[in-house]
C-alpha cells in the first residue's frame, strides 16, 4: 500500500485517497459496501480493510472540511450525531472520534443495494464520492448509470472494487460507473488478505 501523504492547499482544500486512489476537495462522502460477502470467505475480510484505509483517510481532513460516511447491504446505514444522520458534518476532533466508534461498531450482513447508497450520497452534494464494494451483482443498468450521472451533475465518484483473483472484465459497471462521473477505478485483488490470515 502506498504511504499516505495528505496535502493542503491554500484555499483551503486538502487531498486525500482510498487505497491510493486520490482527490482533493472541501467535502467526501464515503460509501462502503458491508454485506456479508465482505467478510466471506473467512480471511478475505475486505471490510476489516476498508474500514481501516476509511479511518486514515478521515484523518487527512481537518476541522474546516466535511464528511460524511454510509456503509450499506440491502439499507444504507448512515453516521448520526446527536440523532441527525443524512448531513454534511465537520471534520473537527470530536466528529472523527465519534465516526470512528461508528465505523468500528460496523458488521458485515445481508444483501446489496448499491443504488440506494449511491443516491442517499449524492444529495449530500460532497465534491468526492469515494465508493467501495466487492459486489459487481447486483449489475446497475445503462438506465441506473445514467441516472445517477445526471443527480451527480459534477460530482466525482470514484469506485473501487474487491475481488478474488484476476480484474473482472472491462466491461464492469463500476468501471462505467468511474468513467461517467469523472472518476477513478481500481480493481484489488483480495487474495492477499486471505494469505496472511494463513500464516501461522
Amino acid at each position: 500500500m502506498p504511504l499516505r501523504a495528505s496535502r493542503h492547499f491554500d484555499d483551503g482544500r486538502v487531498a486525500t485517497q482510498m487505497f491510493g486512489v486520490r482527490d482533493e476537495g472541501y467535502k467526501f462522502v464515503y460509501v462502503l459496501d458491508r454485506s456479508g460477502s465482505t467478510s466471506d470467505p473467512p480471511g478475505h475480510d475486505v471490510l476489516t480493510a476498508a474500514k481501516a484505509e476509511l479511518i486514515a483517510s478521515l484523518g487527512d481532513l481537518e476541522k474546516t472540511h466535511q464528511f460524511e460516511v454510509i456503509f450499506y447491504n440491502d439499507t444504507p446505514r448512515v453516521f448520526q450525531l446527536d440523532g441527525q444522520g443524512g448531513r454534511l458534518l465537520f471534520a473537527t476532533e470530536q466528529n472523527k472520534e465519534a465516526v470512528r466508534k461508528f465505523i468500528r461498531s460496523i458488521d458485515s450482513d445481508g444483501g446489496t443495494d448499491h443504488e440506494t447508497a449511491l443516491t442517499l450520497a449524492i444529495r449530500m452534494q460532497p465534491d468526492v464520492i469515494f465508493f467501495l464494494t466487492d459486489a459487481d451483482r447486483p449489475r446497475l443498468t445503462a438506465w441506473q448509470l445514467d441516472h445517477i450521472q445526471r443527480m451527480a451533475a459534477g460530482i466525482r465518484i470514484h469506485a473501487i472494487q474487491f475481488g478474488e483473483g484476476p480484474q473482472p472484465a472491462p466491461d464492469t459497471f463500476m468501471r462505467e460507473l468511474a468513467r461517467q462521473n469523472d472518476g477513478q477505478y481500481k480493481y484489488i485483488d483480495v487474495s492477499p488478505l486471505g494469505q496472511k490470515a494463513a500464516r501461522p
